[in-house]
């Protein structure tokens, strides 16, 4: 999904309304992103730009990331947007009860409100990403499937096919 510059895109979290901004930034790697919650809250945060801007919803909580930055929506106006920076390209970010799986570019990491609990490195970079029964299955550039478990860590599940 692109983003227009001049019109913000309206992404609706159960009864909240976002109003999504995208600008130029300082830099070609940049962008400025202006979230207005409910038509009243007003937030502006610097977003990597190399990456398209994508995103989610799960547990009850709308989130964008793009190249490097999950940013997570407030779910009340006392609240300012949570920013998660990560140091590796962000290609998917999953929202699971009372922690993220975030899915790089060539690891995946289990993120709690303490930080970044674990991680495990894979050998191949991820190109798409989807749960099954449970199960997350990461697919290489060559559509080559690693299953995933995701519980307290992260480990590979054996291929029993």
């Amino acid at each position: 999904m692109t983003l227009s510059t001049s019109l913000p895109t309206t992404f609706v979290v159960g009864d909240s309304t976002f109003a999504i901004g995208v600008e130029p930034g300082a830099s070609a790697r940049e962008v400025n992103v202006t979230v207005t919650a409910n038509g009243r809250f007003t937030w502006t945060v610097r977003q990597p730009a190399w990456r398209p801007m994508s995103f989610g919803c799960g547990e009850g909580t709308g989130y964008l990331w793009s190249a490097r930055s999950l940013l997570v929506l407030p779910q009340n106006a006392a609240q300012d947007p949570l920013v998660i920076d990560i140091d590796e390209d962000l290609v998917f970010a999953f929202k699971l009860p009372a922690r993220w799986v975030l899915v790089c570019e060539t690891s995946v990491r289990l993120h709690t409100e303490d930080g970044e609990a674990t991680r495990l490195e894979l050998g191949e970079v991820v190109e798409q990403a989807r749960w099954e029964d449970g199960v997350l299955v990461l697919f290489d550039p060559d559509g080559r499937p690693t299953r995933v478990t995701v519980g307290e860590g992260i480990t590979v599940t054996p291929d029993t096919h």
